[in-house]
Parts: structure tokens; sequence; C-alpha cells
């Protein structure tokens, strides 16, 4: 009868004595969802909003750049693995909610591997927008050949910097070994040999042979210009550098001494005859009138009363007399 008496859910009549009217309004319940963010990124709606029982309410989150959804929370429970495209979609609402929303920096893993000969700064889980500074090092024994990143052939850096991180790296290095020559040489190949010029890895420790072929001696072995004396070996120290080694060798050379007594000359002359080795050389002797040959004697050997005498593939001193 015009009186307002609340919301009740019942309402009693009594003692009735006239007519009643009584007129019920209805009005929509709705609900409140608060929600908020927390980190480097926004949920829209952001703050309460009103739905209706039963209705449905969908929130977009947007991460800042570099930065990801890392939780969602809906009255405390995790609803992270409701979302697509960022989006959550709440039905059915029958209560108030609250609606959380956390954003975490994203990060991205930087691999790096080093080959044989040498060293790649240690990568590891890197923020977003980062820059990483990497260095190469070779060791002393090879260079850097090449620094391969994410499948690309970078070339030989020794270091390389990513800028702005914003995917997964891997970075592979790679080292090829030093070389060097050891050039040999010999005055003459016919008087004698030494192991041949060639390339050795750094480190090694090559043995170079000198040999004198017959009838020859070694006279001196330089290496990198510095005798070594009468040797028949060398053995360089752990390689780091090119060097040069040479072998100088000499004929063997023999003395053959003449003499005679008055009346007699000789060719060649009597005295001294330096001779190659094996040479041949024949003495012819000639004696004055009233002179005769009685004996030659050979390194004190007799060989008669001879006018000639051949001394054949001569290896050693000789006295004829």
């Amino acid at each position: 009868n015009g009186n307002n008496i609340g919301a009740p859910t019942t309402y009693t009549v009594t003692d009735i004595h006239s007519d009643y009217d009584i007129m019920v309004t209805f009005t929509d319940i709705n609900y409140t969802l608060t929600s908020s963010s927390f980190g480097h990124g926004t949920i829209t709606p952001e703050g309460t909003t009103l739905v209706a029982e039963n209705g449905t309410q969908v929130y977009t989150l947007v991460p800042d750049d570099c930065y990801t959804v890392s939780e969602v929370l809906v009255d405390g429970v995790s609803y992270l693995n409701e979302l697509e495209d960022n989006t959550l979609t709440l039905d059915s609402i029958q209560s108030d909610m609250n609606i959380q929303a956390y954003f975490q920096i994203k990060t991205y893993n930087v691999t790096t591997t080093a080959a044989e000969g040498g060293f790649i700064t240690e990568g590891g889980v890197v923020n977003c927008g980062s820059d990483v500074e990497l260095t190469i090092t070779a060791d002393a024994c090879h260079n850097i050949d090449s620094v391969v990143v994410n499948g690309v052939n970078a070339g030989a850096v020794e270091t390389y910097t990513i800028s702005a991180i914003d995917t997964d790296y891997t970075v592979a290095a790679y080292f090829s070994i030093k070389t060097y020559t050891i050039t040999s040489s010999v005055n003459d190949t016919v008087m004698g040999t030494i192991t041949a010029t060639d390339t050795f890895d750094c480190g090694e420790t090559p043995t170079y042979e000198i040999t004198p072929n017959d009838g020859y001696y070694i006279v001196d072995v330089t290496v990198d210009g510095v005798s070594q004396g009468i040797i028949t070996s060398y053995t360089f120290g752990s390689l780091d550098a090119d060097h040069t080694i040479d072998a100088e060798f000499a004929m063997y050379t023999y003395t053959l001494t003449a003499t005679a007594n008055v009346g007699v000359t000789s060719t060649p002359a009597l005295g001294d005859t330096v001779v190659d080795y094996n040479a041949s050389v024949t003495y012819t002797f000639t004696v004055d009138s009233c002179y005769e040959i009685a004996d030659v004697l050979v390194d004190g050997v007799s060989m008669g009363a001879i006018t000639t005498y051949t001394f054949d593939s001569i290896t050693a001193d000789h006295i004829i007399a």
C-alpha cells in the first residue's frame, strides 16, 4: 500500500480488513571483478568491473617489450594455462573475483662451444635486450679459423657482440693449427743429402738427417745461420717459427808423396800431389843416363824395378819411392 518494506524474501499480511497492493521490483545481480597488474605490462580492463550473474568477462594482457606473462591469479588460483594469446576469458560468473596479472622479463640461452685449440667466453642465460660480448682466444699453436653464430660464419673474429638479444644463440669457435716451414739446403747435391724442406705443425720437434755421399764429408751445418759444427742430425725444439738448415759438404782429398834418388825424375813431379777421392794417378819414372831403377817401393812394399805405377781408386794417402 505504498510503503517500502525493503527487500525481504517473504512478507506476511495479518489481520486483513481491506484490500492490499503488493508490488515487487527485481534488479539484476551484479558481481564486482577487480583486476590489477604487477611488473612490466598491463591488463585491460584494469580496476573494478561490474559483471552480471552468469556473465562473461574478457581480459587482455599486454607485456612490455622483452617481457612475458609469468602468472595470472584469479582469487589466488593460477589461470596461466587458461590464457589464449594472452587473453583470459571468465565465463558463468557467480561471485566477486580478484584478478592479478604478473609479468617477468624474457630470458634467452647463449650456448658457446670451442673446438680444440682455443677458448670462448662461457655462455649462459641472458635477459632480453641485453648486449652480450664474447671473446674468442686461440692458444699459442693455433689461429682462429671461424666463429659460427646460429649457423652463419661470422669470420675469424676475436670478439663477437650480440646486441639487444631477442632469441637463443649458439656460438661455436673453430681453430686451425699454425704451421711452420723448415727450409733445408746443401751446397752440392752430388756431395750429400739433407732431409727435404717441409712444413710442420706448431709444437712438433722434427729431426733433420745430414748424410754425406761416399767420398765426401760434412764441413759444417748451420741452423738459422748459426754454425752447429760437424753433425749428422739436428732436432728442432718445439716449433714456433720458420727455420733454415744448411749443410756444407766437401770431397775427401789424399796426398801422394813421391821421392827418388839422384838421377830420377817423375811425372807427376816428385813431392806431394793432392788428388780427389777415388781418383787414379799413374807415376812414370825417368832416369838419367848412367843410372837405372833398382826398385820402386809403394807404401814400403817393393814393386820391383818398374818405370810406371798406377794408383787406382784412391781412398788413402800413399808414398811412392
